[in-house]
């Protein structure tokens, strides 16, 4: 595998649903929530955006 800030043991370990961060020597868990939503064009047409909305869990 590709180098990674953190380690494989806590990236097993993490929930489905969340992402593990390294910040200042520490591990951190955040939820988040990726969506799809509908953007209209000014010449009618449409596509779909994705968001991510990012929680502290």
């Amino acid at each position: 595998m590709g180098k990674y800030s953190v380690p494989e043991a806590i990236r097993v370990l993490r929930p489905k649903g969340t992402m593990v961060k390294a910040q200042k020597g520490r591990f951190y868990v955040y939820e988040y929530k990726s969506t799809s939503i509908k953007v209209i064009k000014e010449d009618g047409s449409t596509s779909w955006k994705s968001k991510t909305e990012m929680g502290h869990a």
